[in-house]
């Protein structure tokens, strides 16, 4: 079966010394200079909902996968690992508009299953922007109701995860095991594979589920 992650890697430079948390969590982390199939996924803290203001409602990474050896953030809650799948995406980037329906598809498959997908918006990080496609974008609620998608999304509102992960474009996805070690990336988006993009992925998370 073709394999696409050679293809689609891309190695960015990032710059990330320290993480602090909400509720007094917090992590000094010190990640590779290149971001890449191998590395421990930098953590993150995300809110639920697109209000800068309000950060009751946030999503670890933590909750669902981490490195070997430490437990979940919340064991009591959820005692579980899971794989966890983002996509970087924005409701101005038109391949996005394109991966996220078939990335949907996927996401119905493994409904039960342990697997976490999120849709990792830099819609509003990139708003304040002089050009207009960024300013007059929609918001990505309204963009992924068009399109019929329901993955759940976290916001990037001040764009600090998409730095931490180097990112250069977007659409790009991650698959992240139950130990917090990526296990693909694929950046951009390419009609003309797309039928590889959802066997590569399933044919990863089928793997992943067993491990």
């Amino acid at each position: 079966m073709p394999n696409l992650i050679s293809k689609k890697i891309i190695f960015s430079t990032i710059i990330f010394l320290s993480y602090s948390y909400i509720a007094g969590q917090s992590e000094v982390a010190i990640v590779p200079d290149k971001i890449k199939v191998g590395d421990v996924a930098p953590l993150w803290v995300l809110p639920t909902e697109p209000d800068k203001q309000n950060l009751n409602k946030v999503e670890f990474l933590h909750n669902w996968a981490e490195k070997n050896g430490s437990n979940l953030l919340n064991p009591k809650i959820n005692s579980n690992r899971h794989v966890v799948i983002m996509s970087f995406s924005a409701s101005w980037c038109p391949p996005c508009k394109k991966e996220l329906p078939i990335l949907n598809n996927i996401y119905n498959d493994y409904t039960g299953k342990e697997v976490k997908f999120f849709i990792i918006d830099i819609t509003e990080a990139t708003r304040d922007s002089d050009k207009e496609m960024f300013k007059n974008a929609p918001k990505i609620k309204d963009f992924l109701n068009e399109l019929g998608v329901d993955i759940p999304v976290l916001y990037d509102i001040r764009g600090k995860v998409k730095e931490n992960y180097g990112l250069t474009g977007i659409p790009t996805l991650y698959v992240i095991d139950k130990y917090r070690i990526i296990r693909m990336m694929k950046i951009g988006w390419d009609d003309e594979t797309k039928d590889e993009y959802v066997l590569d992925i399933k044919f990863l998370l089928n793997k992943l589920l067993k491990e």
